[in-house]
């Protein structure tokens, strides 16, 4: 099992800004940034932002950072 996969198999489908930030190792502002870039995919849900899990697989399976 790669490291991507252990690292977001126990997320749920939709991931807050906040976990997804310790997942990734960076801040809150960094995951904001990526979601501007088109780096994540998000919906926004009664106020909050929501990143799909299976954009921050494909991100840290990229191996692209900011």
């Amino acid at each position: 099992m790669d490291i991507t996969r252990e690292k977001t198999d126990s997320l749920p489908f939709w991931v807050s800004v906040s976990k997804t930030a310790v997942v990734l190792g960076i801040g809150r502002k960094m995951v904001y940034q990526l979601l501007e870039y088109g780096e994540l995919r998000a919906v926004r849900e009664k106020g909050r932002v929501r990143i799909e899990k299976k954009s921050i697989d494909l991100y840290l399976k990229s191996g692209r950072r900011i």
